[in-house]
């Protein structure tokens, strides 16, 4: 037989043990793949995007060398621009865990509003609706962050007093402005926490169950009070709780790479287009001048991981290692009409050392008399214990 028929048969018909191996070889690594992905979705009981489809999980080697050359400085687009990217090309969930300790690292889940429910709107409406209402209320607070460098942040919940005998106080509250807000309406707003807090607790549990578990186990551990509930409150009051605090951002928030001062493990939070002061939920198209936000990307710095937040035309939810990976959100330019809105839950550091060594809420003893005024002004509505510092009820301490 010809030997160049026999070449060109064997070319066409049976393929050579290179290419074979080659083949086996790639089906094993697909299959460890769908193996652990299977796994990693089961035991962390890791959720789905609004349009039900199967989470992305993919390995990722930390790159400890890349987060500490850049710790504590700005970055932009371009010094990302290699890095794994999550857009907005499709509703979706992304897990990376670590190559090494096959650990979460960090869960992203994109919701488009154009697979969007009525009601799964309506339910992210609400949140940030909330945070816009507090941010009417209170305007800008002076909030310590080392690693902000533009833009605004608030907060509501838990954190440690500063005056004379307040051990663990909430964030300021507001006060009434003529034709705006009565004393009555802020107090409802105040109230009003504890539905939002669960609202977005169950948003937490369906992407995560496992590190949702992880979070209210570490708050009733840790003795530390819930944002807006009462000190002191436990059991089945906490079932719905994961956080002391929450942290919301606006006006073209960025930050530089840092790693957070957290007694929790992860950090939960949520990012969405929103219009200016209402807090509404926008679409892209929605934007009277047209959205020209640019930058503004959340980066996971040793995993390589850049979320693309003005690029889609939904909400966002993230759970990152907050104490452990360095992260921060890029520099970017706003526009006008529009605005990207965020928030972050956490169990701060400080106010757990200030129960740690306290235990209680104030020392009625140490208290000011315009403080103690304020506390027996609104004892009608609670039960004082001024021999233990505590209140029974009610989110709050003193009505700022």
């Amino acid at each position: 037989m010809n030997p160049k028929w026999a070449n060109k048969r064997n070319r066409q018909g049976k393929e050579s043990k290179k290419k074979q191996k080659k083949k086996a070889s790639d089906r094993k690594r697909r299959n460890r793949r769908k193996a652990m992905a299977t796994e990693t979705a089961s035991l962390a009981g890791i959720g789905r995007s609004s349009v039900n489809r199967t989470p992305i999980i993919r390995l990722h080697r930390r790159d400890k060398s890349l987060e500490e050359l850049k710790m504590g400085n700005v970055m932009d687009e371009e010094d990302i621009n290699y890095f794994t990217k999550i857009d907005g090309r499709s509703s979706s969930v992304y897990v990376a865990v670590d190559k090494e300790s096959r650990e979460i690292a960090f869960v992203a889940r994109v919701n488009l509003y154009e697979d969007m429910t009525a009601q799964q709107h309506d339910e992210y409406q609400r949140i940030f609706s909330y945070f816009a209402r507090d941010r009417a209320i209170k305007g800008s607070q002076s909030l310590k962050n080392g690693a902000m460098r533009g833009g605004k942040m608030n907060a509501v919940g838990w954190r440690p007093g500063y005056e004379p005998g307040v051990h663990v106080d909430t964030y300021r509250r507001g006060k009434p402005r003529k034709g705006q807000t009565t004393e009555n309406d802020i107090r409802e707003h105040v109230i009003g926490l504890t539905g939002v807090h669960d609202a977005i607790s169950n948003n937490f549990r369906s992407l995560s169950a496992l590190i949702h578990q992880n979070q209210n186990s570490q708050l009733r551990e840790l003795l530390v009070p819930a944002a807006g509930k009462h000190f002191g409150a436990q059991g089945d009051e906490l079932d719905e709780s994961f956080c002391s605090n929450i942290a919301y951002t606006f006006d073209g928030f960025y930050n530089t790479v840092h790693c957070d001062r957290d007694a929790s493990d992860f950090t939960y939070g949520m990012f969405g287009r929103t219009e200016k002061g209402s807090g509404k939920l926008m679409r892209k198209a929605d934007c009277s001048f047209g959205d020209h936000t640019a930058g503004f990307s959340f980066a996971v710095i040793p995993y390589h991981i850049q979320v693309m937040l003005t690029q889609i035309d939904g909400v966002v939810e993230l759970i990152w290692r907050g104490p452990r990976d360095g992260h921060c959100t890029t520099s970017g330019s706003t526009c006008t009409g529009c605005e990207r809105m965020a928030f972050s839950c956490q169990i701060g550091k400080g106010l757990v050392r200030r129960v740690e060594m306290y235990g209680k809420q104030y020392d009625y003893e140490l208290l000011s008399d315009e403080n103690r005024r304020r506390l027996h002004g609104h004892a009608t509505d609670v039960e004082l214990d001024e021999e233990n510092g505590n209140r029974s009820e009610g989110s709050e301490y003193l009505p700022y």
